[in-house]
């Protein structure tokens, strides 16, 4: 199974984790459909680079990913955050309830009061792998480990130098060097334009965005700020403008419209094996 096809069919959502518990449903994000599945072993896509908006579903890839490759294809990882601290928070509030409400994760990873169980807050240790969780600042976590997957969550945040030890990101890829089957999921808010971390391997790649049809006119686009429009005053009737009919689209039709949507590479990728969301 594809990391998507793991989590609907075994992934449960935690009332602490999320708004919506129960039931993982893709259907509800169809967008992070095909970013789940180049991370699936069968993929020879090797580098993914999310340029995303704040909430969009970014974590629950790397989750969803985790998860999958511990329950179907287990290897060594490594999840990277900003700070230590922010990769303890993530470990506490996101990966140990989707452990917790998933069995076949559970019967894979120890639970932490048991003696020797492997199972502390920043490794996570089972048959055929382990997962470590670090901060860029902190170059103790990023040395003296060979990992098969890596994921640098939260990318725009990272120190600009891992304890004088150089980049945190070429630090944490030359971890990677004995593995001919590694992958990299790179996610992030972009903060400013020309100094972003995220953006910079973006538009390295083939700077993929989702095409969504209008309800309409049928002819697909992505959608951009410069669509959305409201009457002077009235932000509450915000638009989204066709930019081939001018049909005024509204929020109900969102979600119809993501379900058919697609994504379509905009550029020449200049790295082999990566590709780029935005």
């Amino acid at each position: 199974m594809t990391p998507d096809e793991w989590a609907d069919s075994r992934r449960v959502l935690s009332s602490v984790s999320s708004g919506e518990a129960g039931q993982w449903r893709t259907d509800r994000t169809p967008y992070l459909r095909q970013i789940m599945q180049d991370l699936s072993p069968r993929s020879e896509v090797r580098t993914i680079a999310v340029m995303k908006g704040s909430q969009l579903g970014g974590t629950e890839v790397c989750l969803n990913w985790t998860g999958s490759s511990i329950d179907l294809n287990p290897g060594p990882a490594l999840v990277i955050h900003p700070t230590v601290e922010n990769a303890k928070r993530w470990s506490k509030q996101k990966l140990k309830p989707m452990i917790q409400l998933t069995p076949e994760l559970r019967a894979k990873i120890k639970d932490s009061r048991a003696r020797d169980s492997g199972n502390e807050i920043l490794q996570k240790e089972y048959t055929g792998g382990f997962l470590a969780m670090g901060g860029s600042n902190s170059p103790a976590g990023l040395r003296s480990i060979s990992v098969r997957d890596l994921t640098c969550d939260d990318f725009d945040g990272f120190a600009e130098d891992a304890g004088g030890e150089g980049s945190p990101e070429d630090l944490a890829e030359n971890r990677q060097a004995t593995f001919s089957d590694s992958k990299t999921l790179l996610i992030s808010t972009p903060t400013e334009k020309g100094f972003s971390n995220i953006e910079r391997v973006f538009l390295l790649s083939d700077q993929r965005k989702y095409f969504v049809p209008c309800v309409n006119c049928g002819e697909f686009e992505p959608i951009t700020w410069a669509q959305i429009k409201w009457p002077q005053g009235e932000p509450i009737k915000a638009y989204c403008e066709c930019l081939h009919c001018g049909f005024h689209l509204q929020n109900f039709h969102k979600n119809s419209m993501l379900a058919k949507g697609e994504w379509r590479p905009t550029a020449q990728s200049q790295r082999p094996g990566l590709v780029g969301y935005h």
